[in-house]
Formats: C-alpha cells, structure tokens, sequence
C-alpha cells in the first residue's frame, strides 16, 4: 500500500523512489528496526577473542564463545526467534 511504502521511505532512503526491491531486504530492514528497538538493556562485553589461542580452540568452544559473543550484544525477542547458528 502506497501510505506503508511511504513511512518506510521515510526511514530508508533505499526504500524511496520506484525502484525495484525483493521482499527479503523489506524484510531484514524491519526486523533490524524492531530488534534496535526492542533489545534487552545490557553492558556490551569486551571483545573476547584476543588471545592468540582462539584459533586453536576446537571448533564447538569457538562456536559457543561466538555465539554467546552475539547474544550478549544483540540480544532481543527478536533474536530469539529468528537468530540461530549453523554449522
């Protein structure tokens, strides 16, 4: 509908004009604004991969502490339900 593509235009400069965009930047545009908004009040941790021992951690302790690395700084209902890891 024309008033919901003009809100978002608003708001993404991209979105403005009749350009042609796929239905899955509209989508990672709005779910980026709503986990912006909606995240979980934390302090971001420091950076946890400054030990030159990280590269040579097996492969499952790299993945968790990545994993809890993103977590920790993006954490949000909206990440709860459409985040995950793969392998």
């Amino acid at each position: 509908p024309p008033a919901l593509k003009m809100h978002i235009s608003k708001w993404a400069g991209q979105f403005s004009g009749y350009a042609q965009h796929d239905s899955q930047e509209l989508l990672r545009f709005l779910l980026d604004g709503l986990q912006q908004s909606l995240m979980r009040p934390k302090r971001t941790p420091p950076w946890p991969y400054d030990d030159d021992a990280f590269e040579k951690r097996a492969v499952e302790e790299q993945s968790r502490r990545m994993w809890e690395n993103y977590i920790a700084r993006n954490d949000s209902c909206v990440t709860d339900i459409f985040c995950g890891q793969l392998r």
